[in-house]
């Protein structure tokens, strides 16, 4: 064993940190006060180009305007107007925001329900006030070019049942609408006090042989019960099925509540969503809408003019509501100016700071670890081709069984709808999650029953509960397949459904034939094991993960800043992993341990455990279910979670690899008792390798979320599987034993120390993988393999060592 060289491994750690960053910065925006520093704009109109306008508010409304500087420090004061900036509006854009801004910003009022268009079409010769007319495929009249209103009547039925009835006005030009309620005001006509009158832009129906845009008229209250002044953001998205442009709101604490409210007392009515004085949406209110968050949909059918519209309502949403009636003293569109130089320095800059930072941290954890470098044990002859050969039969296993669909599933709809994971209307949808899950609760058994304990640790003990997790596992895949059949027959998109024939027919066969694909990617596995290079269940989970490292063309664009972050976190994470898992920390004549001493159940675990105790915890004492939810989208908070993992580190490496763990075995092998000293050390490692492989993944996923490459578990797993394959290449050139099977994977440095005094060769089958799962990996036994000619003295030596390890074990052993 070679100490490892801490200067050396912190400068490579600080160049693929300082990688990164510059990657995520080629994603991410350079900081203002960074371009400035290096000699650019400061940020605002002047880096990014966009609108300036001095605005002038009206007469008496300084309590308004002094509100609205308090919420918004970017707002600076000329006098009496304001100088307000809209960063990167196009120049095209300029124009809307101009308008929005003079008309006012966001409100929400309630659509009334009276017979205020009847009232206004009666005896009006400017609107016709036959509301069934069908024209849609009509061509369009004298009158409608001249400008005659329609009178219209909507019916719906809430989903309380009640039904509701309104009439409105529709003609092709506003002009004609307000033509006909100025000639109803000559003949006595009113609005209420509290009421106003609102329009809406209508698009034409696809199926209109002549397309035409007409206005509506709505009735509103004028109470504002949702205005911008109760909106933190505002960003512009896509509506996922229809691809129209939407703005996506966030409302503060106060005003989610009050939507919520609102929604609840509306509930079956309409609520006119208005921006810049004009309606974009109208929507029916089926119930409360509660959790802080509204949507508004571009009525435009031009792509390009939904764009725009929803890019200027996007800023002037965040600029907050100016009080209407102000006039626009000046106005000034800016081109933004060339700082590609700087942008790269900044990139450059953070790049190195960051990589620096990291150099001194991994520099001080190993000056306190002072780990070890284990070189790789290889044999002498040839190298073992078959061995591979029949490893590859992983990928053709996995490819051939994801195209294979499940028998009545429409398999383009099923493509259609989940995207690149085609494989899950597949045979092998559920992978080897049953047979690893039953390989877990077996093993929580044998581990809490006192009689069944020995099994564990004792090959024939051990044949039993392999019978169970057989057992269970199919147990597992008929319910598993049971629920997704239930679940396609539910899916579906715009009528098109995933299922041909639902029913128990289909239920049966899918629940066979995914029980079936399950059991097939065990039975693939198990011969990898046994004939193969490393673990079967890893070589099959690495090789999904390689599949998602081919991106799918149709979907993802592998040429994309966002794919290239991906690939590189997971390329720089499974390196660094290849070099950890192979240290290991050791003093004198206590026996090594192995990295990480807390497994990934920090960041595959700790989550579900917490979530777990919480559950069983408020279901004691009658807290309210739906709580859970908040609590678990709490947890799932990149900061929360990334604490949750530091603080879990050093209890699951307790758990798994606390001195008292080892020190039976330890001491039989005669061994000094190993130290909570040499544990601290080992642990600081680990945690450093799993809390940076976290961070690392948080970091990129913020900025690539859909990327299923930027996953620390992925690429401990990927590397831990590399290294075993690589070992196993190295050791299967020799005719080779099992000299002992482990479960422990602490017990493995006693083991080595013992086979190394006696000069007997050795190599740890799956010994990395194991690591990385420690207690949930039983499905991945260390299989100890020698040289045959010196298999019997081995098999003597381990099982003395193993013996203090085991429980007391019947006389009579049924196998």
């Amino acid at each position: 064993m070679q100490p490892v060289r801490a200067g050396r491994a912190a400068i490579v750690a600080g160049a693929m940190v300082a990688a990164i960053v510059m990657a995520v910065y080629c994603i991410r925006i350079v900081p203002d006060r960074v371009v400035s520093m290096l000699g650019g704009p400061s940020g605002g109109v002047d880096r990014w180009g966009g609108l300036r306008v001095r605005y002038q508010p009206p007469a008496g409304s300084d309590a308004a305007i002094a509100e609205y500087l308090a919420q918004r420090a970017n707002v600076q004061r000329d006098g009496t107007a304001l100088l307000l900036e809209f960063p990167g509006i196009a120049e095209d854009t300029a124009a809307d925001v101009i308008d929005v801004l003079i008309a006012g910003g966001l409100a929400m009022k309630e659509s009334l329900e009276t017979n205020w268009a009847f009232d206004i079409a009666r005896d009006n010769e400017l609107v016709n006030s036959e509301p069934d007319r069908e024209a849609s495929d009509e061509e369009p009249s004298a009158r409608d070019d001249v400008g005659l209103a329609r009178l219209e009547l909507d019916y719906w039925q809430a989903e309380d049942g009640s039904t509701h009835k309104t009439a409105f006005l529709q003609a092709p030009t506003r002009r004609a609408i307000e033509a006909a309620i100025e000639l109803a005001k000559t003949r006595g006509f009113r609005l209420e006090p509290g009421q106003e009158i609102a329009f809406e832009n209508i698009d034409p129906e696809h199926h209109e042989r002549v397309p035409r845009k007409e206005v509506r008229a709505y009735l509103l209250a004028r109470e504002v019960l949702i205005s911008g002044t109760m909106i933190d953001s505002a960003v512009g998205s896509y509506e996922p099925n229809s691809g129209r442009a939407i703005i996506l709101l966030d409302f503060t604490s106060d005003a989610a509540d009050r939507f919520c409210e609102i929604t609840e007392r509306l509930s079956g009515k309409k609520m006119a969503t208005l921006l810049g004085g004009r309606i974009r949406s109208a929507p029916i209110i089926n119930g409360p809408i509660c959790g802080g968050r509204a949507s508004i949909t571009m009525g435009n059918t031009d792509p390009q003019q939904q764009e725009r519209e929803r890019d200027a309502l996007v800023e002037v949403l965040q600029h907050g509501a100016l009080p209407t009636g102000g006039a626009i003293l000046d106005k000034r569109w800016t081109p933004a100016p060339d700082v590609a130089t700087q942008v790269a320095l900044g990139r450059l800059l953070l790049g190195l700071l960051a990589g620096l930072a990291a150099a001194l941290i991994v520099f001080g954890v190993l000056r306190f670890a002072r780990p070890v470098h284990t070189p790789r044990t290889v044999f002498a002859g040839n190298f073992p081709w078959r061995r591979l050969l029949v490893t590859a039969i992983a990928p053709v296993a996995l490819y051939i069984g994801a195209h294979i669909t499940i028998p009545g599933v429409n398999d383009a709809e099923v493509d259609f709808m989940l995207r690149a994971n085609t494989d899950e209307g597949s045979v092998i949808a559920l992978g080897l999650g049953p047979v690893m899950l039953a390989f877990f609760f077996v093993e929580l058994a044998a581990l809490a029953i006192p009689a069944l304990r020995w099994r564990r640790h004792d090959p024939l003990g051990r044949v039993r509960l392999g019978q169970a997790v057989a057992v269970l596992a199919m147990g597992f895949a008929l319910v598993h397949g049971l629920l997704v059949a239930m679940s396609f027959e539910q899916a579906g998109f715009h009528g098109n459904s995933i299922v041909d024939f639902p029913g128990w027919n289909f239920r049966l066969m899918m629940m066979l034939s995914v029980t079936a694909g399950s059991l097939l990617l065990a039975i693939v596995a198990g011969v990898i094991s046994e004939h193969g290079l490393g673990n079967g269940y890893g070589v099959v989970m690495a090789t999904g993960i390689a599949f998602d490292i081919l991106p799918d063309l149709h979907f993802v664009d592998p040429l994309s800043a966002e794919f290239g972050l991906g690939l590189l976190v997971f390329l720089m994470l499974t390196g660094a992993a290849m070099f950890v898992l192979r240290w290991r920390v050791v003093a004198a004549r206590q026996p090594a341990l192995r990295l990480p001493t807390s497994a990934v159940s920090p960041l595959a675990d700790t989550g579900a455990f917490l979530l777990l105790v919480v559950s069983l915890t408020g279901f004691t004492f009658g807290v309210d279910p739906w709580r859970f939810f908040d609590w678990a989208s709490q947890l799932n908070e990149p900061k929360i979670r990334m604490l949750l993992v530091a603080l879990s580190i050093p209890i699951w490496a307790w758990v798994f690899a606390r001195p008292k763990v080892i020190e039976r075995v330890a001491l039989q092998a005669g061994l000094d008792r190993p130290t909570t000293a040499t544990w601290l050390r080992a642990t600081a490692l680990s945690a450093l390798l799993v809390l940076a492989g976290g961070v690392i993944s948080a970091i990129a996923l913020a900025h690539s979320p859909a990327h299923p490459l930027i996953n620390a578990i992925s690429a401990l797993v990927f590397a831990a599987v590399l290294l075993d394959v690589i070992a196993d290449a190295g050791a299967r050139r020799a005719k080779l034993a099992i000299a002992g099977v482990v479960h422990q994977v602490q017990y493995l440095g006693v083991i080595e120390h013992v086979l190394g005094d006696a000069k007997i060769p050795h190599h740890c089958h799956a010994s990395h993988l194991r690591s990385l799962f420690a207690f949930f990996g039983p499905w991945a036994p260390v299989h100890v393999l020698v040289p045959e000619e010196h298999a019997m003295e081995a098999r003597l030596k381990i099982d003395e060592v193993l013996r203090a390890s085991r429980g007391q074990v019947p006389e009579a052993r049924a196998v």
